[in-house]
């Protein structure tokens, strides 16, 4: 059975990793914690009960509430899209996409995939800023020098 919980808007993925982190130490019955971004502020918990739900959410402090009833696999089903999973480099030429420094030039200095976020080196502003932000707020503009030679090789 899936059931909705409600978080704080733009803490679903934050809360997300702190549930499934919660249900593994606690041994629930936890088969899953599925987020979106095309739905704000609600992360979907699959458990044979709801009352594993409840455990879970008395030990995760972001939890507002927990919604009544079942959600339906219908239902979720056109939330979920594959997204292409961006491909960024140490070394790439980014451009950041949303926030104050939207349309900002920068260098990635690393990439984090598991928490799905990369340091940037902004490029345009003296002295040089290091920032960290989320994948899915840049954009590839160019590909690091090593693997164009290596690219143009093969």
């Amino acid at each position: 059975m899936i059931f909705a919980v409600r978080v704080p808007i733009g803490q679903e993925r934050k809360v997300a990793l702190v549930m499934a982190q919660t249900a593994k130490l606690m041994n629930l019955q936890i088969y899953s914690i599925l987020y979106t971004s095309k739905l704000k502020g609600r992360i979907f918990v699959e458990a044979p009960n709801v009352f594993e739900v409840r455990k879970l959410a008395s030990k995760v402090m972001k939890i507002k509430r927990i919604q009544r009833g079942v959600v339906e696999v219908d239902e979720i089903v056109s939330l979920i899209t594959r997204v292409p999973e961006i491909e960024v480099k140490p070394g790439d030429v980014v451009e950041i996409l949303d926030g104050a420094l939207r349309g900002a030039k920068a260098i990635v200095r690393s990439v984090d995939k598991q928490k799905s976020v990369a340091e940037l080196s902004l490029v345009e502003i003296s002295p040089a800023w290091t920032i960290t932000i989320s994948l899915d707020k840049i954009r590839v503009l160019e590909q690091a020098k090593e693997e164009a030679e290596s690219s143009e090789v093969g």
